[in-house]
């Protein structure tokens, strides 16, 4: 994949937006868009830094950002053993360089 047509990146999380060709069945190519949301986090057995990414089309946003908040707005906070805790882990900023 070529490099980001834009990138946003907030703590540990990452999104990108790409642009992709492919052959539009007619001898030609087409362009098509793409978007990644990433994150990063320490895994607690081996403590190696490990990346999820979520890929998706543009018009699957708002499909997203609707979950989003509805899991938000229902209030319940997550256990504590389950939420990160160590600050130094939420200061490293995502490695943009595993994003391809």
């Amino acid at each position: 994949m070529s490099e980001a047509l834009k990138r946003f990146t907030a703590g540990r999380s990452s999104v990108a937006l790409w642009a992709n060709e492919a052959d539009d069945g007619q001898g030609g190519k087409r362009t098509f868009h793409s978007i990644t949301v990433s994150g990063s986090y320490r895994d607690r057995r081996d403590g190696e830094w490990k990346y999820t990414r979520l890929t998706m089309k543009p018009n699957e946003v708002d499909d997203v950002i609707g979950l989003l908040q509805k899991i938000m707005d229902d209030g319940q906070e997550p256990e504590p053993d389950a939420m990160e805790t160590d600050e130094a882990e939420e200061r490293t900023p995502f490695e943009e360089s595993r994003d391809e």
